[in-house]
């Protein structure tokens, strides 16, 4: 009897926990102010390497997409795709190496194709409930030497698509791919 009582407390219990974080809301906010996201995480210690590649904005890069992620457990990392003159170059890189990979063709084509019909804009995510980790993932992508578009996220990254904004759409499958590449 003791058992049973026991089994059905944990599966309440972890019930309640399921039903605690599905409430958790987070909400994408839209600025066109370029300095009002870089506010955001201007306090964040960035690794002087990472810092770098994120403020480089090199004219005869067609687009470079950038991601940062940064994690409790200190497994910080940087993913890039740069287009420099029709070729792709790609690598990831965290504190102790640099490797280079392939995006998959579906991949390119997706990440080409949502990059040419974005529009340029920068969101970050808000949550009604504080974070109890301190992950972070910033998506840079620059185009021609500019900065494009970013997206800025402090909770664990959801991939669940807009019914209101389809830019938000696109930023989404681009932070897909980068993120999918960054393992």
């Amino acid at each position: 009897m003791k058992n049973v009582l026991l089994i059905i407390i944990i599966l309440l219990g972890c019930n309640s926990q399921k039903g605690q974080h599905l409430e958790k809301e987070c909400k994408i906010e839209e600025t066109k102010d370029l300095t009002q996201i870089n506010n955001l995480y201007e306090r964040i210690k960035i690794p002087d390497l990472y810092k770098d590649t994120l403020e480089n904005n090199e004219n005869d890069y067609q687009y470079e997409v950038i991601l940062y992620k940064m994690s409790d457990n200190q497994n910080n990392k940087i993913v890039v795709v740069r287009k420099i003159n029709n070729k792709i170059v790609n690598f990831k890189e965290d504190l102790l190496s640099k490797q280079n990979f392939n995006l998959k063709e579906k991949d390119l084509k997706t990440l080409n194709e949502n990059l040419n019909a974005l529009e340029g804009n920068f969101y970050f995510e808000t949550c009604n409930e504080p974070s109890t980790n301190n992950d972070l993932y910033l998506l840079v992508i620059n185009k021609s030497g500019k900065i494009f578009a970013k997206y800025l996220a402090y909770q664990k990254l959801s991939f669940k698509k807009s019914q209101t904004n389809n830019n938000v759409n696109k930023i989404k499958r681009i932070l897909e791919i980068m993120y999918r590449n960054s393992w």
